[in-house]
């Protein structure tokens, strides 16, 4: 019986008091261990994919650039690049424009430090902005209705770090005070009120961190989306007893194919019309009860309060006493036939009706004579004048005059020159008008 021991530096390997024959065979089984090749890293490890180049290129803001920043760092860190070809692999990074700006600058812009290749890349691609004017962007940003907080955070913090909240302290040190600035922002942009009022009473949140803030005020949405308001709940279950209690099944938005053929006499003008029809928006649900154009006539009548059925033809409103803010001095016309009623003028104020005065229009004489010729300084007046009395303009109105009053005060419509201007009362009632003619006062 015999024990070897392994030959190889540092190796303690030594085999059991066996036969001599049996100790060879476990000395050379041994000997494999040394002569197979030492792997430093995992025995199965993989290699990921391809990570993708960020990309940078002239014209960009102080934000896109910090983003540039960090995905440039994942890029080098992933991608195993060393400090020796850092600078070969960021000048890549760079567009078409920028990078031709770089070569224009610096020949061997390619072949610099690290460390200046970014500093001109960023003087070149980044467009300078005031930091005044960076840091009241940041304190005008509030959160959109239908934005997650975290995102509206994000935000935040991204142009926070743009701002350089940086100031020197009495040690020396420089002191960065962005996560204040950032807490005051999102405390004050919060959109919902009532978040806002219940975070604000929280102790201490000023003394928490912008993540402490950022998970408080989640917490509370989720909640709020979680359990709507009672009255929302209530309507909600309305609903579905409505739907439940129903017999007949929802009609489809499409009509069935016969309906859609399906046509009828109309009830006002006698004639055949399709019960469904197609428009913009789609089939209509429930059949039409009358044809387009009775359709149109009865909508016409709903505008315009108080008028007449009219014909299925056509309909037209024609004013029968124009509407007039001159008054003419004449006594002698005809008083309506019917029995008129006087409303005084109410105002529904501390929960009752209560009846106001309201004052008239201010009125003001004026004495009217016709000019023959307004485009001739020497021409003369017109003999025939009128005095009548006039409603002040309020600069809502428009001054008009009445036909059979105009002629009335021995005027003639030769006075009238020809104008083409459409006005309409204030049921929209066409005013025809005759003419207009130069005065004075």
């Amino acid at each position: 019986m015999v024990i070897v021991s392994c030959s190889v530096p540092d190796c303690n390997f030594t085999t059991d008091d066996v036969s001599e024959a049996l100790a060879i065979a476990l000395l050379a089984n041994h000997g494999l261990a040394h002569s197979a090749p030492q792997q430093s890293g995992p025995v199965n490890a993989s290699r990921g994919p391809k990570l993708e180049r960020p990309k940078v290129d002239v014209g960009i803001s102080t934000e896109d650039w910090h983003m540039f920043l960090r995905r440039w760092e994942v890029f080098k860190t992933g991608s195993g690049i060393n400090d020796a070809s850092a600078s070969l692999q960021l000048f890549q990074c760079a567009g078409v424009t920028l990078g031709d700006s770089l070569l224009k600058s610096d020949p061997n812009a390619a072949s610099r430090p690290l460390a200046d290749l970014l500093k001109a890349m960023r003087d070149l691609a980044v467009i300078p902005v005031a930091i005044g004017v960076l840091r009241t962007e940041l304190l005008q940003l509030h959160q959109e209705r239908d934005e997650q907080f975290r995102a509206f955070a994000a935000r935040v913090r991204g142009k926070a770090d743009t701002c350089d909240f940086h100031t020197s302290c009495s040690c020396g040190e420089s002191v960065d005070y962005t996560d204040n600035v950032i807490k005051d922002v999102l405390l004050c942009g919060m959109y919902d009120p009532d978040i806002r009022r219940e975070v604000l009473g929280v102790h201490n949140i000023l003394k928490m961190t912008v993540n402490e803030v950022t998970a408080l005020v989640e917490n509370k949405e989720m909640a709020r989306n979680a359990l709507p308001s009672s009255v929302m709940s209530g309507i909600s279950t309305f609903k579905r007893q409505s739907q439940k209690s129903s017999v007949l099944p929802p009609r489809p938005s499409t009509p069935y194919t016969e309906d859609q053929t399906r046509q009828a006499t109309c009830p006002d003008c006698k004639q055949l019309y399709r019960l469904f029809s197609e428009g913009a928006r789609g089939w209509n649900k429930k059949p039409h009860k009358v044809c387009i154009n009775c359709y149109r006539v009865r909508r016409r009548e709903r505008r315009i309060p108080g008028s007449t059925p009219p014909s299925t033809q056509s309909i037209h409103a024609v004013e029968t006493n124009p509407v007039s803010q001159i008054t003419s001095l004449q006594a002698d016309k005809q008083q309506p036939t019917h029995n008129t009623i006087v409303l005084d003028h109410h105002i529904f104020t501390a929960g009752e009706w209560k009846r106001a005065r309201l004052r008239a229009h201010p009125m003001i004489p004026i004495r009217i004579s016709i000019d023959k010729s307004p485009r001739k300084p020497l021409a003369k007046w017109h003999n025939a004048h009128a005095e009548v009395s006039a409603i002040a303009d309020t600069g809502a109105q428009s001054d008009l005059w009445s036909l059979a009053d105009f002629l009335a005060q021995g005027f003639s419509r030769t006075d009238l020159y020809p104008v083409s201007l459409g006005l309409s009362a204030a049921n929209r009632s066409p005013i025809s008008i005759e003419g207009a003619f130069f005065c004075q006062d």
